[in-house]
């Protein structure tokens, strides 16, 4: 009877204190997704988050590989932050991009190509980020897009992101 009431007291605690609950710890790692970490820091406004890095591919990607990079930062209960997605495309998601980048709210230009950003621009507090080649290769070009919920991102941090990207990815032939 002692056992079973000091179960009870105990699960009553844990149940009014939050005992044992999954929080996350501040990332360790110095980098994600071949990315500094910091980068992902900065977007998602927190140090507490996790990442899940989904695909075979790391960068820079192969036009050849035909795979893909995908990560996931997560925040404080499962919610995703930052997702970032990397592959080669065909001629028509290329243009369709470019099309993006044209109509975003905030342009830059970088050696690795066209960037645009959206933060905000529905109102619910969501950001967009493109990036490809400025010019088709045959062999395909890669394009990144990067989209997320976190509410401390910035033009800047998003920017700085995605021109990373960019960076560590290069265009073929460039």
């Amino acid at each position: 009877m002692k056992y079973l009431s000091l179960c009870l007291l105990l699960v009553a605690t844990c149940g009014v204190t939050s005992c044992g609950t999954d929080e996350i710890e501040p990332f360790s790692r110095k980098s994600a997704c071949g990315l500094p970490a910091h980068l992902f820091e900065d977007v998602a406004g927190t140090s507490r988050f996790t990442v899940t890095e989904r695909g075979d591919a790391r960068l820079p990607l192969e036009p050849t590989a035909g795979g893909a990079l995908r990560c996931e930062v997560y925040t404080e209960g499962e919610n995703l932050a930052v997702d970032v997605t990397l592959r080669f495309r065909s001629k028509d998601v290329w243009e369709s991009t470019i099309r993006e980048i044209s109509e975003s709210k905030h342009q830059q230009a970088s050696t690795a190509g066209p960037i645009g950003v959206d933060v905000d621009a529905t109102g619910d507090g969501r950001f967009d980020g493109w990036w490809t080649c400025g010019s088709w290769s045959t062999s395909g070009v890669p394009v990144a897009y990067v989209t997320g919920s976190a509410s401390g991102a910035d033009v800047d941090s998003v920017n700085e992101l995605v021109g990373s990207i960019a960076r560590a990815q290069g265009c073929p032939g460039g």
